[in-house]
């Protein structure tokens, strides 16, 4: 007999047009299979028994009913990380039962229509995925994308500040950083982190692109540019670059690199939608989408979610309102806004044009030129509220280890 991370469980594979599917699977050596005849929701308490005792869980599901999702979110919260969880939908469902599904805990969903080949593949990868040995190293560091709903919005002032307050600076006189923070510049045309922190730019990621290289760990720590405050940046070039210069493979090498050499990674992200994104989105534990209240603005952040989510389904995304202040009671813009996204905002950064002005001009953090200010207290709030979901994550992943 198998052990139990090549052991795969079909669930609601008993109708007539599944059968076929079922076999096909049935008949690889590869792993043992198990057949449920009932849906996910019928089996109820037995469905965390099935988790347990399987490696992959297949389950088919008919999304305009939602019946599934209830015991998807039982399962995954029993057992986070142990079983690879697939859905199969019927072959109409909308990108939105999709989402639902990766939120509730679905490692991968697709169609009913999907080949046998291919579903083979895929319980393959599963398999493979969970059957790592754990390594005792350092866990990677989080890495948090910040893109922007239009121009002009405040994107990079976020990213910015954001990685200033994630460093924890402790000490009256003389501050050390409690983390370790690195700040990416990707906005390889119009980035500005470099002249919002006053420090020079120079041409490593374009000479990642010229040269078509690799970066490897040694590369980036020789390019990042170290401020006194801790907060390591990695700037845009100085030379306008072509948008589609770089090449995934490289972004998902510096991506990887800095996340084992830094607890934080945050990466201000172009304006434009580029290929070499996908990394990115790929290993963000959050992504801001900053934005105002404004029709267009709220109609562009959606058009943005959605593509950044639509090949990343588990990707988590977080509005944060820029310059305006929360209101005691929410209005019925706000209201339709919200309805509009299908989520509620995560942060308001009131409007605060005097202090970011005298911070920008003198290349600092809103922390050091106005720490009092309503929105250097609004964005250490933001910070906080970030580590305390990425605290209780990984609480949660430790608790049922």
């Amino acid at each position: 007999m198998k052990d139990r991370e090549h052991s795969v469980a079909l669930v609601g594979f008993s109708d007539p047009a599944a059968r076929a599917l079922a076999q096909a699977i049935r008949e690889t050596e590869a792993f043992r299979v198990e057949d449920v005849p009932s849906t996910l929701s019928s089996i109820n308490g037995h469905a965390v028994d099935l988790a347990k005792s399987h490696g992959v869980i297949i389950f088919r599901t008919d999304t305009s009913t939602g019946n599934d999702v209830p015991a998807l979110k039982s399962i995954r919260a029993i057992t986070p990380g142990k079983s690879r969880i697939i859905a199969l939908t019927e072959g109409s469902a909308s990108l939105q039962a999709a989402h639902i599904l990766a939120r509730a805990g679905a490692d991968t969903v697709l169609p009913d229509t999907v080949s046998a080949e291919e579903l083979r593949a895929v319980i393959k990868e599963s398999i493979s995925a969970i059957a790592k040995p754990a390594e005792d190293a350092r866990a990677p560091g989080r890495i948090i994308s910040v893109s922007q709903a239009r121009g002009g919005i405040g994107a990079t002032t976020v990213a910015v500040n954001l990685a200033h307050a994630l460093l924890h600076q402790e000490g009256r006189r003389k501050k050390t950083a409690k983390n370790r923070v690195a700040l990416v510049d990707l906005d390889l045309q119009f980035g500005a982190v470099a002249g919002f922190l006053d420090v020079p730019r120079n041409d490593s990621l374009f000479q990642i692109a010229k040269d078509s290289m690799i970066p490897d760990a040694v590369f980036l720590e020789q390019s990042m540019i170290r401020l006194e405050s801790g907060l390591a940046v990695l700037p845009a070039p100085t030379s306008l670059v072509p948008v589609d210069a770089l090449q995934p493979e490289q972004v998902r090498a510096i991506m990887e690199t800095l996340s084992t050499e830094y607890d934080y990674v945050v990466v201000d992200l172009p304006r434009t939608l580029v290929g070499w994104i996908a990394p990115v989105l790929e290993m963000s534990a959050r992504m801001l989408m900053v934005t105002d209240t404004a029709v267009p603005s709220i109609q562009q952040a959606r058009r943005l979610i959605d593509f950044y989510t639509e090949d990343h389904l588990g990707l988590a995304v977080d509005v944060i309102v820029n310059r305006e202040k929360r209101p005691m009671f929410m209005g019925r813009h706000h209201t339709e806004a919200t309805h509009v996204l299908e989520r509620q905002f995560a942060a308001w950064l009131p409007d605060d044009r005097k202090a970011m002005r005298e911070a920008i001009d003198r290349g600092v953090p809103l922390a050091e030129a106005a720490r009092r200010s309503p929105v250097t207290k609004a964005i250490t709030k933001l910070c906080r509220s970030l580590e305390t979901a990425f605290e209780q994550s990984s609480v949660s992943r430790k608790s049922v280890g």
